[in-house]
């Protein structure tokens, strides 16, 4: 009989202190899921639970530092100076919340240079829509969503054309409808809501108001009916791309990453400098 004093030991066929099993141990902890209990970085998990964790959440990270090319990129394009500014403090926060989720990550047990080294040579995924291009100011406005009446208005017909190339990628956003028996990430909590509930709450927050400034949707199957939503899933949707996207064959996929690359190899400099790690002189 196996026994150990370390909380994490992860071997299945493992006994706690010579008393608990895994199987035991991962019900229990099952359990204080379902009533609703938070579950702190320290605490002991299963290898299923860890693993899904991490890798949601290491997958939002690096959509965040993602996110800030495509609107990095139209900074110096910005109408006026103050959404230069408005979008420059955008991006800056992008890249802090990519931060903040990377330190979470590590809390984990994946250390943030192997997440980043992962992202950059392409062997981790981040949300679809940032392998997609930005043509237009109006695509800005679509990434940032919320953007005041008088400025849609102003800018319609290219906000419309923008909704019309971005609407697929968004509803691709909440990926295809979750087969519960199959999440694990609903199995375990770590996501409360389906994929469809998740998008069902992105066309009662957002269709309305678009409506209201005169934008429609694409999707020449979205309407509201009284117990919720319908929209062009099969018809319309396309999963095809969007399995091809997340896998890394968007069109800007390997651009923006071939950037990311770039950065972090050529500021390596830096993080050894800050590690304390000495550089061989040529």
């Amino acid at each position: 009989m196996h026994t150990t004093t370390d909380p994490r030991e992860r071997g299945k066929g493992a006994r706690y202190h010579g008393r608990v099993t895994y199987e035991e141990r991962t019900a229990r902890f099952k359990a204080r899921i379902d009533a609703g209990e938070k579950i702190e970085a320290g605490d002991w998990m299963p290898d299923q639970y860890r693993e899904a964790a991490l890798k949601f959440i290491e997958m939002h990270a690096n959509s965040e530092v993602m996110g800030a090319l495509p609107e990095r990129e139209w900074i110096p394009r910005a109408p006026s100076l103050r959404r230069k500014l408005s979008l420059t403090a955008k991006v800056q926060d992008e890249v802090g919340h990519a931060q903040i989720l990377y330190r979470i990550a590590e809390d984990l047990g994946k250390s943030r240079e192997a997440m980043f080294e992962d992202l950059i040579n392409g062997r981790t995924k981040f949300h679809n829509v940032f392998h997609y291009p930005t043509s237009s100011w109006g695509d800005v406005a679509v990434i940032g969503w919320l953007i005041d009446g008088a400025a849609l208005v102003t800018q319609r017909a290219m906000f419309q054309d923008a909704v019309n190339r971005w609407w697929r990628p968004i509803m691709h956003f909440y990926g295809p409808p979750s087969n519960p028996e199959k999440d694990v990430l609903l199995y375990w909590g770590i996501k409360t809501k389906s994929n469809e509930e998740l998008r069902f709450e992105f066309f009662d927050t957002y269709v309305p108001k678009m409506w209201d400034v005169g934008i429609t949707a694409p999707d020449p199957a979205l309407r509201k009916t009284g117990t919720g939503w319908e929209w062009g899933a099969e018809d319309w949707v396309n999963w095809d791309e969007f399995w091809q996207v997340v896998k890394g064959n968007g069109p800007m996929t390997e651009t923006r990453l071939s950037w990311r690359r770039a950065v972090w190899n050529n500021h390596a400099w830096l993080r050894d400098v800050f590690s304390g790690v000495p550089r061989a002189v040529a």
